[in-house]
């Protein structure tokens, strides 16, 4: 299975960021599958009942089902397979990594931190209409590489091509990103792309 495929199941599954990291150190991701397409099927027959309840008052129905409307089950579904996940994945080097530099900061570190990545996506905007083989273009990944590792995770190239693939392909992320200047995201994508060539042809 193609690693953006991945990446894109498991956002739809609501994983943060430092849980796909983790889930991306596996090959084996067929529990993942079999958990996402279990999470949608669920989401389905829920939709169907409101489908059908909205039937029934369009015909003059008045009916007091609100069964339609209960999302006890998919919650819970989701709760438990995201502890599962948590307990096959969370010893990772990256996921632990992330855990404990969290557990270290206090809420104004956070903030911080929130600021320092927004002005690193204005930075990615200012530069978005240069190549992104370009110096500037370079040194801003290189930059951004070392800021992950610093605060968050050992970031190897392996994470950095993934999370480069995730950024546009995701719309939530695309429109964080992007909020800084449209086509932020996908600039800074092929950036990372070519800086992942670079280094792996070294």
């Amino acid at each position: 299975m193609e690693r953006l495929q991945r990446i894109l199941f498991y956002r739809e599954l609501d994983f943060s960021l430092k849980q796909i990291i983790g889930l991306l150190q596996t090959e084996d991701d067929k529990s993942a599958l079999r958990g996402q397409q279990h999470l949608l099927t669920l989401q389905r027959d829920r939709l169907n009942r409101l489908i059908a309840l909205l039937n029934d008052c369009l015909k003059g129905e008045n009916t007091m089902d609100f069964t339609a409307f209960d999302q006890s089950e998919l919650e819970e579904t989701k709760k438990r397979y995201a502890e599962e996940a948590k307990k096959r994945w969370g010893g990772t080097a990256a996921f632990a990594q992330s855990e404990q530099k969290a557990a270290a900061r206090t809420g104004e570190e956070n903030l911080r931190l929130q600021k320092e990545m927004n002005a690193f996506f204005d930075r990615a905007a200012a530069l978005r209409d240069q190549p992104p083989e370009s110096e500037a273009a370079q040194n801003l990944v290189e930059a951004w590489r070392a800021f992950l590792t610093e605060h968050y995770y050992d970031c190897t190239l392996e994470i950095l091509q993934g999370l480069g693939k995730m950024y546009p392909a995701d719309e939530r992320f695309a429109r964080s990103i992007d909020r800084s200047g449209p086509g932020t995201a996908l600039f800074l994508s092929r950036a990372i792309e070519v800086y992942c060539k670079k280094q792996a042809d070294r």
